[in-house]
């Protein structure tokens, strides 16, 4: 079998050198309280606007955030499809994550947020220093062969990254707390 000639290398990126056109997952660490006070005076939009604007935290009741690029998340997709969660744009219950929009993640769904980022962490632990996964199959207009991207992964960064979203839910399921999930 011929291998594609083609080749579409995406890097996970660091926190320090993100810019603003890179497609992130946000995941905020809110107080209960603030939520539901935004919820009442913002719809899903605004309240998507108002997490984008969150630089400096804690800001009001933000108090914690951490980010990972759309490429991890759609590697781990079939696993948080597992998640019940409450999809804020249909205002329903669901089994997924938002990857456009906001998803709410309470102390009853928390455990499993907990349990697959933390199972996630741990395998992602066994890897060499830097690896790469296997992306999507992409084609290019015109050009008859295509390609699978190539996700570049630093191993400390992931791991660290999967284990403080853990621990979100862990101070979720422990106090008056809700994960925010913010889309790309």
């Amino acid at each position: 079998m011929k291998k594609p000639a083609l080749q579409f290398i995406i890097l996970f990126i660091s926190k320090q050198t993100v810019n603003n056109m890179a497609l992130l997952h946000k995941f905020f660490l809110v107080e209960r309280e603030w939520y539901l006070q935004s919820k009442s005076s913002e719809d899903s939009l605004q309240l998507h606007l108002e997490l984008e604007k969150c630089e400096n935290l804690p800001n009001r009741g933000i108090k914690d955030a951490v980010e990972i690029h759309d490429d991890l998340i759609r590697y781990m997709y079939d696993t948080l499809k597992w998640v019940p969660t409450y999809n804020t744009a249909n205002r329903k219950f669901d089994f997924f994550i938002n990857l456009y929009g906001i998803t709410l993640i309470d102390k009853r769904n928390a455990v499993w947020i907990k349990n697959i980022f933390n199972a996630w962490a741990s395998l992602f632990s066994y890897a060499p220093e830097h690896f790469e996964l296997t992306g999507g199959y992409y084609t290019i207009e015109g050009k008859e062969e295509g390609g699978y991207e190539i996700i570049k992964v630093d191993r400390n960064e992931i791991v660290i990254t999967l284990k403080k979203i853990a621990s979100f839910a862990e101070r979720t399921m422990e106090s008056n707390m809700l994960i925010l999930h913010n889309g790309i």
